[in-house]
């Protein structure tokens, strides 16, 4: 943000659209501090909104979470700081606010704290999608265009069947990667799962191999390229690298042997990644063929 005027402008904008789901007295103190504020980077103690709005604070979810759970907000990431002490809303400043911010809600009257556990040795789709785009491609200089995560309906959309217009799938390949210039590997495509399991593994990596021999998706493959602008429209796709990505357990014996990948991608036990490339080419490119995760630690419910 560069200037104020087009802070309070983008400000009053944003709040016009959040109007459904912040309360009007909050729309108003934002605005006017927007209008009253001296300089982008000023900061501005708003203690006083909180303490006089005290009562309506918890009719609306959003503004309790701000008020009680956050020391601070900016106004855009570099505009202006709105400062409180949310010690002070539950009437106290011992460092250690937990306990009085529980009193408070009457949270020890009411519950217990749901047992969690640590996860010790399973990963889930995401992860291993984030660890073979972090540990192994990026830093062996290749170009990711699209990443899809499970879900989402981002990343490069592949529409192999024009003919069917909207109607047609939209296939979206876990990762479409370029590879370092002056090889003869045109792009890679990597199918990710959580952990193991041949049943859910092999059909989604017989369809992801059909990218190496079907020309309908060869072609649609090269139009997804062509839209990102990643490609030169002449280029002819003949070298596509396939792999295929999963958790493991140690003690997980695996007799899967899958026709024609490229490449096997493993995550052990969470904290520990290898993988094992059958293509020449893609070996070249590639340093480090295992090292350790280093996620930080999860924590799942108990059920």
């Amino acid at each position: 943000m560069s200037s104020l005027s087009l802070l309070r402008q983008k400000l009053t904008k944003a709040l016009e659209m959040d109007k459904g789901g912040i309360p009007t007295w909050l729309i108003t103190e934002l605005n006017t501090i927007a209008q009253n504020a001296q300089s982008i980077n000023q900061e501005i103690d708003i203690q006083h909104i909180w303490e006089n709005y005290k009562n309506q604070i918890p009719k609306n979810k959003v503004v309790l979470t701000i008020a009680y759970f956050l020391d601070g907000l900016y106004l855009n990431h570099n505009g202006i700081l709105l400062k409180w002490d949310k010690r002070k809303l539950i009437n106290t400043t011992e460092k250690d606010f937990l306990p009085h911010f529980s009193s408070f809600f009457g949270f020890t009257n009411f519950t217990t704290p749901t047992p969690i556990t640590e996860v010790q040795n399973e990963v889930d789709e995401d992860e291993v999608t984030y660890t073979i785009v972090h540990k192994v491609l990026i830093p062996n200089g290749f170009k990711i265009v699209s990443v899809s995560y499970p879900g989402s309906q981002g990343g490069g959309a592949i529409l192999p069947n024009p003919e069917l217009g909207k109607a047609q799938p939209r296939e979206y390949p876990d990762v479409i990667a370029l590879p370092p210039d002056n090889t003869n590997i045109d792009v890679v495509l990597n199918e990710s799962k959580g952990m193991f399991s041949r049943a859910s593994v092999e059909p989604d990596v017989n369809k992801t191999l059909k990218y190496k021999t079907d020309p309908s998706k060869i072609t649609a493959l090269k139009e997804t390229l062509c839209v990102a602008q990643v490609i030169d429209p002449n280029k002819q796709l003949k070298n596509i690298i396939i792999g295929v990505a999963f958790g493991v357990k140690s003690n997980t014996r695996t007799t899967w042997q899958p026709d024609n990948v490229d490449f096997i991608f493993r995550i052990v036990d969470r904290n520990h990644w290898a993988i094992g490339i059958f293509s020449q080419e893609m070996k070249n490119l590639i340093d480090n063929i295992e090292r350790e995760t280093s996620f930080p630690k999860l924590f799942k419910l108990n059920k």
